[in-house]
């Protein structure tokens, strides 16, 4: 019932957590006190952190209290929304990911929001969205705090399946920019493509796809754009891709999947994805040449400089 309370504390790998069922709060016992009564907060932080520490003598270094206790990343201090892992098999959101076969690891770092217009506004204060429930997906900064969201509409007549909002012009335009990254670094169009290939990161859409942020300008990039030919959108957005001396997949005219996660669910492994990306990626000369023979659509070029 909506007019009782159901919150609960949860003891995790040792740690307890806060959560409710009402109005999806998660956070840990820590920022839940602090939230209470800040002044609790400090006694309780400074207790913890002697007990950490009993092994310094009274004739040891002066006991400061630690002024903040940072989030761990996929538990940020600015999310007010439960984990698809610490959510029941029948939520939508959760059913969501178990059709799109995205994996299980992955849940820790995706969110739902039963009310996204409420929790895009603890983000952007000025963002106006409708009140739905949306499947989401954070953006992190390098202290584990979310920065911007896209939220994946649940409702297949949603007006809009995809909303990004951002806490600032500047925050990260590319998700999974705080992960460790190797060569060769693999970037797709969208986040949900990018939690199938462990060294992959993801722009939000194509209008973003070749602005590279300044700390992948050395890493070896592999674009992989929607196997969609006949798009002149995205045809234009790999021309240009090509342009820039960047690296892109050119699939053979056998592959009709659209995109990673059509790949997965059609059965194929992740080993054989990643195999036949690199197999099939070209730059240069011959990437135009395959890009030639690849397109099914013609379109000017001034039209879509936009």
């Amino acid at each position: 019932k909506k007019t009782k309370a159901r919150g609960f504390f949860i003891l995790k790998k040792g740690e307890w957590y806060f959560f409710c069922h009402n109005c999806g709060a998660s956070k840990s016992f820590s920022f839940f006190l602090k939230d209470m009564d800040a002044n609790v907060h400090k006694e309780y932080s400074y207790e913890q952190w002697k007990e950490k520490n009993a092994h310094v003598g009274r004739t040891g270094p002066v006991i400061i209290p630690p002024k903040t206790v940072l989030p761990t990343r996929t538990v940020s201090k600015e999310s007010v929304l439960p984990r698809l892992s610490d959510l029941p098999k029948d939520n939508e959101a959760v059913e969501f990911a178990i059709r799109r076969m995205i994996p299980d690891d992955k849940w820790n770092e995706l969110l739902y929001a039963e009310d996204f217009a409420s929790f895009a506004k603890t983000i952007d204060p000025e963002a106006k969205v409708r009140k739905e429930s949306r499947f989401v997906i954070p953006f992190y900064d390098s202290e584990g705090n979310i920065i911007a969201a896209q939220g994946r509409a649940l409702d297949k007549n949603a007006e809009v399946r995809y909303i990004t909002i951002r806490a600032s012009e500047d925050s990260d335009k590319w998700y999974g920019l705080w992960r460790k990254l190797d060569n060769p670094l693999f970037v797709v169009e969208g986040p949900i493509d990018s939690l199938f290939l462990p060294n992959c990161v993801a722009s939000t859409g194509l209008s973003t796809i070749d602005k590279v942020p300044s700390t992948l300008k050395d890493k070896e990039l592999i674009f992989v754009l929607d196997n969609e030919p006949r798009n002149s959108n995205v045809c234009f957005a790999m021309e240009k891709l090509i342009d820039q001396d960047h690296r892109i997949v050119i699939l053979p005219s056998c592959i009709r999947q659209k995109d990673i996660n059509e790949m997965v669910l059609s059965g194929m492994k992740i080993s054989g994805i990643m195999s036949m990306l690199e197999t099939y990626s070209f730059t240069g000369m011959e990437a135009k040449l395959r890009m030639t023979q690849w397109k099914k659509t013609k379109y000017q070029k001034k039209t879509q400089m936009n």
